[in-house]
């Protein structure tokens, strides 16, 4: 019996003896190792990628909207200051 045959033989029989929410925690955890494990390797899972890469585009495209607002525009260093100053006397 190889060192992986008996790893996985003892790993079998104490999953037999947790109940089923535990069994849930122990797979929660098996999914994370696998992850981590790919992620370290540098292979992101395709949809993973593909999902972050539509959260950046949609932040983008979010973020250009926000600075095209009516009424937007860029404060002063000055005006900074003040508002800092105005929330340090409790205005």
């Amino acid at each position: 019996m190889t060192t992986i045959d008996v790893l996985q033989d003892h790993l079998a029989k104490k999953l037999k003896s947790l109940e089923p929410d535990q069994l849930r925690y122990v797979i929660d955890f098996v999914d994370f190792l696998i992850f981590k494990q790919n992620t370290n390797r540098g292979k992101l899972r395709p949809n993973v990628i593909e999902n972050r890469t539509a959260l950046v585009e949609e932040m983008k495209q979010l973020l250009k909207e926000t600075q095209a607002l009516a009424g937007v525009s860029e404060i002063t260093d000055d005006e900074i200051a003040e508002e800092i100053s105005a929330y340090r006397r409790g205005e």
